[in-house]
């Protein structure tokens, strides 16, 4: 269209419905993995990522929201520590 004379032609309600569907799919996976994740997880207290959080300097008290996972899933299909 840098000339000016494309043409375009909006996208087929069917086709909408269908990218819809996929995109709100992906979203549930990724939820659900999140959650999983949060769930595997335990308090950071007492564990290899207090150690070293401490050993970094943090001194102050860590939250109950602050977790540690120690096989946590990638992307990459393996898993690390988080």
């Amino acid at each position: 269209m840098v000339d000016g004379t494309g043409t375009y032609s909006w996208p087929r309600v069917a086709n909408l419905d269908r990218i819809r569907a996929a995109r709100e799919e992906r979203a549930a996976q990724r939820e659900a993995r999140a959650l999983a994740c949060w769930r595997e997880a335990v308090p950071v207290h007492g564990t290899l990522a207090e150690t070293y959080l401490r050993v970094r300097g943090i001194t102050c008290s860590l939250p109950a929201t602050l977790r540690f996972h120690a096989a946590c899933w990638h992307a990459s299909a393996n898993r690390f520590l988080a």
